[in-house]
């Protein structure tokens, strides 16, 4: 094949570049978008929070743009996975 570049031509370049084009309704979207559509279970790690709020002197603005507040007019992320000897408990 990569002897014959006519009939399988070879990137050569950034300008030679493929995309997968979705279709904008079922059953062509984005696979990975599909399941997510209903879903309500997305939230904001403790970690990033801590980062750029909790633990930061300068609070990083940005934190609004993908954080809301809670109750408490506070940010409050949702711990990140289970540790090694949690998760050997279950």
């Amino acid at each position: 094949m990569v002897d014959d570049p006519d009939t399988y031509p070879i990137f050569e370049s950034s300008a030679d570049h493929a995309a997968l084009q979705y279709l904008g309704s079922a059953p062509n979207n984005n696979p990975i978008n599909e399941n997510r559509k209903t879903r309500d279970d997305h939230r904001v790690s403790k970690s990033l929070i801590d980062l750029t709020y909790t633990n930061n002197a300068l609070v990083d603005w940005r934190v609004s743009l993908y954080a809301e507040l809670d109750g408490n007019d506070d940010y409050e992320g949702l711990p990140n996975g289970l540790n090694f000897f949690k998760s050997c408990r279950l």
